[in-house]
């Protein structure tokens, strides 16, 4: 079973909606092996402005992100991909894939394995494959300058 398999993961995690859709955006984050700071807080920045997260302080939202990169360093990418799409609600696929798409290209490049793991995150989301490419497009010309 690779990554993003649509095949459940024996250790998949309980999330709630908001946290289904931030742990996208984790596992977009860490996508390349690393996180840089434009990522962090390209990250903080898209969750504040989401309607999901307007309950959230920054307390809050400090103890969620922490929460998910805990699971991320325990249960692992997969496990935590498959709990994350299973409470996804699906009217927010499309969403996390944008805004995952805008955080992976918001340090200005865009690596072999970001754009594999681009693929492999629209099919394991059931993003359809040319609106996936129109998104990334965006974001590319979004984080040009």
């Amino acid at each position: 079973m690779g990554l993003f398999d649509k095949s459940p993961a024996k250790t998949a995690v309980l999330l709630d909606g908001a946290e289904a859709f931030a742990a996208i955006l984790v596992i977009a984050m860490a996508a390349d092996g690393y996180a840089t700071e434009e990522e962090i807080r390209t990250l903080r920045s898209d969750l504040y402005r989401m309607q999901l997260f307007s309950r959230y302080d920054a307390e809050e939202m400090t103890k969620l992100l922490e929460k998910l990169l805990h699971l991320l360093q325990k249960k692992g990418t997969e496990a935590l991909f498959e709990g994350a799409r299973n409470s996804l609600p699906p009217d927010l696929r499309d969403t996390a894939y944008a805004v995952a798409a805008d955080l992976v290209l918001s340090d200005g490049t865009f690596a072999e394995e970001e754009k594999e793991f681009l693929d492999r995150l629209a099919a394991g989301l059931g993003v359809e494959s040319e609106l996936a490419e129109m998104l990334v497009k965006a974001m590319v010309i979004k984080n040009k300058g």
